[in-house]
């Protein structure tokens, strides 16, 4: 009587353990899915073709970025070149604030002068 009791107990315990087992992994499964979709999303925001970059672009193409206007286009001229695009808000040519709303928008390629440019300038 009491061998009967322990094994009904035994599978029991190996249901709910098995259970347990199988409600982690399609909860786990479900997370990482809507981690990637995250992801995925936060990267599409402006697609590369159209991101304007800081060390190479005219004054026309940084105005046309929402929230530089020409003063702010001709500090960037004025301030190349960069090294990464956050080199606006540490030289102060552009607020916290203003990056924020642009930093998709542009990319810092380059950050350093050519030999033409660098010749030119002499």
């Amino acid at each position: 009587m009491i061998r009967n009791i322990v094994r009904i107990a035994a599978v029991f315990c190996a249901l709910a353990l098995f259970a347990g087992i199988s409600y982690a992994q399609t909860d786990s499964a479900s997370q990482s899915t809507s981690t990637s979709t995250k992801k995925s999303s936060k990267k599409a925001k402006t697609p590369k073709s159209q991101q304007v970059d800081v060390n190479s672009a005219s004054k026309d193409q940084l105005t046309a970025v929402s929230g530089i206007d020409d003063a702010t286009a001709q500090k960037i001229i004025d301030g190349r070149p960069y090294k990464t695009k956050k080199d606006l808000v540490s030289k102060n040519i552009l607020t916290q604030d203003q990056y924020d709303k642009v930093k998709d928008q542009l990319v810092a390629h380059g950050g350093k002068k050519s030999k033409k440019s660098a010749a030119a300038a002499k």
